[in-house]
């Protein structure tokens, strides 16, 4: 991605769900080593100006919190607990202007009520972040925009004139 953002900086990059970190598969149970070497690689993307990141998506990751062996389902401050070491470092490292809220909902919905998910973002530093839409960094900005999410890259979507 940094190798990406460099060689196109005319390109917008939103980097979604924070990075895309893991906390499954080969990176389970090495939450502290997954977390510094991602908060290491942010800082360096973060040097690249022409890329903006997504704050939300975090519960499918399993970078957090395994809420699927909890006893019962997490409250919002217990997710926000478990998201503020990925969400403070990205305003820090990025500042509040390119960072954007993302709720992921439905997909959330899977581990969390909508009412739960948007109450556990209100309490991670409530003047830290001013929630967006995504569309508002495409809209600031002309040329491509690149979204990516753990790696992928996505072509922009551009709506095909109706056909009378």
């Amino acid at each position: 991605m940094i190798a990406l953002a460099r060689a196109v900086p005319q390109a917008t990059i939103v980097m979604c769900h924070v990075g895309g970190v893991l906390g499954y598969g080969a990176y389970a149970g090495k939450k502290d080593e997954v977390h510094a070497a991602w908060r290491a690689n942010m800082a360096e993307l973060a040097t690249c100006p022409n890329v903006s990141v997504k704050l939300g998506g975090m519960l499918n990751r399993g970078a957090a919190l395994n809420f699927r062996e909890l006893p019962a389902p997490p409250n919002s401050a217990a997710w926000s607990s478990a998201w503020r070491p990925y969400v403070e470092p990205c305003i820090e490292l990025f500042g509040a202007e390119r960072c954007n809220f993302e709720s992921n909902f439905p997909v959330d919905k899977m581990g969390t009520g909508y009412a739960t998910l948007w109450n556990a973002f209100k309490r991670i530093p409530p003047d830290a972040h001013k929630p967006r839409s995504s569309r508002s960094i495409a809209a600031r900005r002309s040329g491509s925009t690149i979204l990516t999410e753990a790696g992928r890259i996505a072509e922009p979507h551009y709506s095909s004139p109706k056909i009378r």
